[in-house]
């Protein structure tokens, strides 16, 4: 295989201290994916990690993956990840950076908090200013590959980080098999996954508050079958609203009639209780003048 292109390869490293620069102010959400030869980043302040690992997939990457958020703390880069990340990562991460110019430590977090390094090395500090607006960040790799890489494990932790990083195993599986068939975001699962580890008896009561909200919620199919669907029942409301607009305006003509005629009907009444007052008071008169 052909040596990488040093050119290439410092061309990727600055992109890359600009991304390293924008995640030492803002935490970005990645997937870093293993391929052939190489691993493939993508990152962004906004896309969803499903989104990104099917960008970095189209350019190469490989069914082993790492996705969360990322960070910078001091001089290493922290990939926090909702369950621990395929073995040789930590060590495949660092030479993923040193060989693009950035010599520094990387860590993997997991939700109990946990760090999954390679230890070896001296790290420097990472970049602060790059020149970078607050705008997305695009990909960090164009799909050219860096020299093989021998996969390795990271160093052995002790025995107790060892019992907890296998409960913590245990528990993220139980809870990833629950999620596994649920039509909650990938946000949301992500979010219980990490509950699932800190409070692990509150997580069936969060899914099944996560469950009825997304029933209720009933989002919109947005197909082009299901917009006809959703347009079509919108048309048949707008038309129910114009009936009833017009029966309205109906009964309000018929009221203004109805006013009308008892207005005239009252006048009416009126003039001919005056008329018989008038004829009363005459009829009185005449009965006077008949009696003397």
């Amino acid at each position: 295989m052909a040596k990488p292109d040093k050119a290439v390869l410092k061309s990727e490293g600055e992109a890359l201290k600009s991304v390293i620069a924008q995640a030492r102010k803002k935490t970005l959400n990645f997937a870093l994916l293993q391929g052939k030869d190489t691993m493939y980043l993508e990152t962004h302040l906004k896309k969803n990690t499903a989104m990104l690992r099917k960008d970095a997939k189209k350019k190469g990457g490989g069914p082993k993956v790492a996705m969360g958020q990322m960070n910078i703390e001091g001089k290493k880069i922290i990939f926090s990840v909702a369950e621990a990340p395929p073995g040789p990562f930590p060590k495949l991460a660092k030479k993923f950076f040193m060989a693009r110019g950035l010599p520094m430590q990387v860590a993997f977090k997991l939700p109990d908090g946990t760090l999954l390094e390679d230890a070896e090395g001296e790290a420097v500090d990472a970049p602060s200013d790059a020149g970078t607006a607050d705008a997305p960040i695009a990909s960090t790799d164009n799909g050219t590959p860096v020299a093989p890489v021998k996969p390795d494990t990271p160093s052995t932790p002790p025995d107790k980080a060892k019992a907890k990083m296998a409960k913590t195993k245990k528990t993220l599986k139980a809870a990833a098999s629950s999620l596994k068939d649920s039509s909650i975001s990938v946000a949301q699962k992500e979010a219980l996954l990490r509950i699932a580890v800190a409070r692990p008896e509150a997580f069936k009561a969060s899914l099944k508050a996560l469950k009825a909200i997304d029933k209720g919620l009933n989002p919109l199919d947005c197909s082009p079958k299901g917009l006809a669907k959703a347009q079509k029942a919108a048309d048949e409301e707008k038309a129910k609203f114009d009936l009833l607009t017009d029966a309205a305006k109906q009964a309000k003509a018929q009221f203004d009639v109805a006013k009308l005629a008892a207005s005239t009907a009252s006048t009416k009444a009126g003039a001919a209780s005056n008329t018989a007052s008038k004829l009363l008071a005459k009829l009185n008169k005449i009965g006077a003048a008949v009696a003397k």
